[in-house]
């Protein structure tokens, strides 16, 4: 499993040098639907011109509310679309039930769709699919924002699915892992902020080596371990 050298900017913006995994944050609501075919083809483009693995922002296609992974290929290899709404959209688009996750070389990636990210069932469900790392993409109201939104969400999901969470918003973004204090004493690897362009190195399968290690269940009786382990170290 390779590492991660992520970079989170606005669309389009040049990533950091070295990164391999980029994350769009726009400061507008979601790409509307009749110009979301021009803004996936230049994301294709941006994702082959720099050699990366991209999460463009939200984008609209008829009554779907969508998020996509595009490989360096320029090949979308990947898509979510919401399953719960906001009160403001829940006129305008439709729930859908079809939780995927997406092989990469980093791991298993699950991307969460605006206000999916408040749902427990959502998370638990990509968790017990098999994913490694959720990028969670929302649009949130700039006048009543506060750091808070981001830890009922994206750091709710991470601490309650043992995920690491990529939170990706109008506002800024944030990197979250499971708690662990040799890596972030609170949970947030970078907290949130929109100095552009924020970079993060993650190692999955490294973190997961020493945090399963550590695991509380790790106290528990080692024959109900070993026979649950795939479950329980979830």
């Amino acid at each position: 499993m390779s590492a991660i050298d992520l970079c989170l900017t606005t669309s389009f913006a040049a990533p950091k040098s070295g990164a391999n995994f980029v994350v769009f944050c726009d400061p507008k609501n979601a790409v509307p639907g009749f110009a979301s075919k021009g803004y996936l083809e230049e994301c294709c483009r941006y994702a082959k011109k720099h050699r990366v693995y991209l999460v463009p922002w939200m984008f609209t296609v008829g009554p779907q509310l969508c998020l996509c992974l595009i490989d360096p290929e320029g090949q979308v290899i990947g898509a979510s679309r919401a399953a719960s709404l906001s009160m403001e959209n829940a006129g305008q688009y439709q729930c859908y039930s079809d939780i995927r996750v997406a092989q990469t070389p980093f791991g298993q990636v699950y991307l969460s769709v605006d206000v999916d990210v408040y749902s427990p069932q959502i998370g638990r469900l990509a968790a017990l699919k098999g994913a490694q790392l959720v990028v969670a993409s929302q649009y949130l109201d700039p006048f009543t924002y506060s750091d808070d939104a981001v830890t009922q969400g994206a750091w709710n999901l991470a601490q309650s699915n043992d995920l690491w969470v990529v939170s990706a918003t109008n506002m800024g973004g944030a990197v979250i892992c499971p708690w662990d204090d040799r890596m972030a004493s609170d949970g947030y690897v970078i907290r949130p902020n929109d100095f552009y362009p924020i970079g993060c190195h993650i190692d999955l399968e490294k973190f997961w080596q020493l945090h399963q290690r550590e695991n509380i269940l790790q106290g528990l009786n080692r024959g109900v371990l070993k026979k649950y382990k795939e479950f329980l170290m979830r």
